[in-house]
């Protein structure tokens, strides 16, 4: 059974009035603000207004129509239907704001507004117009004048309201209306008559044509009603208008606007655009400067900005918002012309997958990625990381392939399949190490004469390290190269195609170059606008695809850069504010625990007499009775070591056990009072001490 509106179901109650849903305006006088509120009520109700999900904007726009036809009526003229909206949209939204408060949160300061606000809602809603310019337009428009009637009846509704408007004025608005539509009706068959006269074989006749309307126009200028603001605010009517279809040019025609139609843009300004962004790091407004500019200066084109106020024709320019969404079609469609490049290669073609991670304040951690086909450099989605676990950077690169994958309808397996070698930023990382091998080489003599003059010594030295270092060398890079005692089944440079080999780059200076590139974005795009930097870099690199491609086929991945593309970015997000958060948590953990032992180890140490801050403390502890001295001696480094700033927290000086057993005091002792006094030896150390320390080391091994 249907639910039937009563009268309580339409009624608000703020304070102590009510507030009722009313269909239309009091007749006779002026409304008050009450009777505004009461008809947005009745408007914002899908039941009694007969429209579901109307907008409050909607009825407001409504409602400032009927009130200024109302004011009209009584011969007073009002302020622009635009102004008229926003009061009633600031009154409605005061009004909701006291009606929806909380009622923990009703006090004697809410009650107090409440009967402010329903004292003067019982005033007049005033709208009327006090610019004595515009004031004139209205009268002069429709030929009727103020008299003093109406300004008594204005001064009245504005105080007691005592008067009440009657058929008198109702028959003035009769006469106004029956002028006025004469002379449109009169307007229009002068026009029909002068496009009857026009000859229709002439060219030139376009011309005359527009003369003879202009100057009717200029002659009948009752009716012209461009500046007259009484009219309800409806949207801006999209009149097509062609400003230079008289104008002598020989550019064909599909390249004189920046629109096909009203409703389509060339898909060539959205590709220039975003090239501009991209390729020349461009903002929005830049590029669009750089088009508009160049269109009207160098080839007399009457290209214009898009505006909400103007009119738009088809040399306008679409929405900036438009634009930004045609961009990420733009990127998938780029990422599906890297993917077709990949999977078009054939078995003779080196795919490299190289990445490098940076970190930006306000951007936080994040990887930039890329592959390397045949030498040329694709970049791919830059992706923010919280950790650079093993775990982690499995998840990125399969959610990268992810991405591939929706963008281009290929199986990220067979991406994953097709990439040959994977570079990291490891050769990268030693190149300071080249850089110290180099210094080295400069001081070449020096070193051989040092080595000739102590050449027993270093032979010995040699003798002990170079078995250690050839252990090292094989266990770090024997696998890889394929020398010494590896694995033949791993992964070995020795066990790959030697040919694909020939094509794999040798650095990685293209992903750090990619770094340098999401840097610059940032630094000008912002620091937070990581995606829009990726995005850039992702169509800067396939720049050449993209123009190789038929315009506006980034229309097809319209739906991949709206949802898929943008629900894996999400997840992604999300798994890495998971591990930050994780990461934080145990960060916290340990911080609590190594504080509370500091605090537990300060109050036992402070019950000692502790702790110790000189060496000569520690001398005269050592001279007492105590017989915990190995205990006590254990927290004072283990303290010594949890407070140092200045030494790592591995010294040996801070070393507290050896094979599971506490020190002895003596040598808790020493490396207490060599941190103490930050003691540095300066012992002389001759050649026969060096050659028996040497020997020793020989007898070990």
């Amino acid at each position: 059974m249907a639910c039937v509106e009563t009268r309580s179901r339409g009624r608000k109650c703020l304070g102590r009035v009510d507030y009722f849903e009313s269909a239309d305006l009091p007749h006779g006088v002026l409304p008050t603000k009450k009777a505004v509120i009461e008809v947005m009520l009745y408007l914002l109700r899908p039941r009694r207004a007969g429209q579901s999900q109307r907008s409050r904007s909607d009825a407001a726009d409504m409602l400032a129509s009927v009130l200024q036809e109302h004011w009209i009526f009584c011969n007073l003229y009002t302020i622009s239907t635009k102004n008229i909206k926003k009061h009633i949209i600031k009154l409605y939204e005061d009004f909701l704001k006291l009606l929806q408060t909380r009622d923990s949160r009703k006090n004697e300061s809410y009650d107090a507004k409440v009967l402010a606000f329903n004292k003067d809602s019982a005033a007049m809603f005033d709208i009327f117009c006090t610019d004595a310019c515009q004031r004139r337009k209205f009268e002069n428009f429709y030929d009727v004048r103020m008299t003093e009637n109406e300004w008594k009846f204005l001064e009245d509704q504005r105080g007691e309201r005592k008067m009440y408007c009657q058929d008198h004025v109702d028959t003035q608005w009769t006469k106004t209306m029956t002028r006025r539509n004469n002379d449109l009706f009169a307007l229009e068959r002068m026009r029909h008559s002068v496009n009857a006269e026009q000859p229709m074989a002439v060219p030139e006749s376009t011309e005359t044509t527009e003369d003879t309307s202009d100057s009717a126009d200029e002659l009948y200028t009752p009716v012209t009603v461009e500046d007259v603001e009484f009219q309800s605010p409806r949207k801006k009517k999209k009149v097509m208008e062609d400003k230079n279809s008289n104008a002598s040019s020989s550019m064909p025609e599909e390249y004189q606007h920046v629109r096909c139609s009203m409703r389509k843009v060339r898909p060539e300004y959205y590709e220039v655009v975003d090239k501009l962004k991209s390729c020349f790091h461009m903002s929005q407004n830049q590029a669009e400067a750089a088009v508009v500019e160049t269109a009207n200066k160098m080839f007399g084109r009457n290209w214009k900005y898009h505006d909400e106020e103007a009119e738009i024709d088809v040399d306008t320019l679409p929405d900036k918002k438009n634009a930004r969404r045609v961009g990420k079609c733009i990127e998938a469609m780029a990422l599906s012309e890297i993917v077709t490049e990949v999977v078009s290669s054939d078995d003779q073609s080196t795919i490299t997958y190289a990445n490098d991670g940076s970190k930006k304040q306000g951007a936080g951690s994040f990887t930039v990625q890329g592959i390397i086909i045949n030498g040329k450099y694709r970049a791919l989605p830059t992706m923010s990381i919280a950790s650079e676990s093993k775990p982690n950077l499995a998840e990125l690169k399969l959610t990268t392939l992810q991405i591939l994958s929706a963008a281009s309808g290929v199986d990220a397996k067979v991406l994953f399949e097709r990439i040959v070698f994977v570079i990291s930023d490891q050769t990268a990382h030693n190149l300071d190490v080249e850089l110290l091998l180099l210094k080295s080489l400069a001081q070449r003599k020096s070193i051989e004469a040092i080595c000739e003059k102590y050449k027993p010594q270093v032979l010995k030295i040699l003798r002990v390290i170079l078995p250690a270092l050839a252990e090292a060398f094989q266990t770090q890079k024997g696998e890889i190269f394929g020398f010494g005692s590896y694995n033949e089944n791993s992964h070995s440079l020795s066990t790959m195609d030697q040919d694909k080999l020939e094509g794999a780059p040798v650095h990685n200076l293209d992903a750090e170059r990619s770094v340098g590139f999401i840097n610059y974005e940032l630094s000008i795009r912002g620091s937070k606008q990581l995606s829009s930097a990726s995005s850039t870099q992702v169509k800067c690199a396939a720049h050449d695809l993209i123009d190789n491609t038929v315009p506006g086929s980034y229309k097809e991945y319209s739906k991949v850069a709206k949802y898929v593309i943008p629900e894996l970015c999400l997840k992604w997000a999300a798994k890495q504010e998971d591990l930050k958060k994780k990461g934080l948590v145990d960060k916290e953990i340990a911080n609590v625990a190594l504080d509370r032992r500091k605090t537990k180890d300060l109050e036992k140490l402070k019950c000692m007499g502790g702790p110790f801050t000189m060496s000569s403390q520690v001398d005269e502890y050592l001279k007492s009775d105590d017989s915990n001295k190995v205990a006590i001696l254990y927290i004072e480094v283990r303290y010594a070591r949890d407070t140092s700033l200045s030494m790592p927290k591995n010294s040996d000086i801070f070393r507290l056990m050896k094979d599971h057993r506490r020190l002895s005091e003596e040598t808790y002792a020493t490396n207490l009072k060599l941190y103490l006094d930050n003691v540095v030896s300066i012992a002389d150390v001759t050649m026969d001490d060096f050659d028996r320390a040497i020997d020793t080391f020989t007898q070990h091994d």
